[in-house]
């Protein structure tokens, strides 16, 4: 079974393929500071990780009880946060569904 490591970067966040991915169809690139997109290090209900980009909470990796990646999902509500990234963002996360969410401190 293919696993989704999440680990702290050298910027002190947890992050792995799939944050790293969703980085590359971000909409801007800011040339100033070195801004990405992370997971929260915490589940928001057990069932859920918040993914994250500086100032708000983005989207979240839905998993299973044996923390089996079952959803990825980008908020949509009236803040519009999943603006940020290009449209193609969505199409990434088909190949993350199924692994193991794995988190390593």
């Amino acid at each position: 079974m293919k696993k989704l490591i999440t680990k702290i970067d050298e910027y002190i966040h947890h992050t792995n393929d799939l944050t790293r991915e969703m980085d590359t169809y971000l909409d801007f690139k800011d040339t100033y500071i070195n801004l990405h997109t992370y997971i929260y290090d915490h589940s928001i209900t057990g069932k859920s990780y918040g993914i994250r980009y500086p100032g708000a909470t983005r989207g979240h990796i839905e998993v299973d009880e044996d923390n089996i990646i079952i959803d990825i999902v980008l908020y949509v509500d009236s803040c519009h946060t999943d603006k940020i990234y290009k449209k193609e963002v969505w199409a990434c996360f088909n190949k993350y569904l199924g692994m193991k969410f794995v988190m390593v401190e």
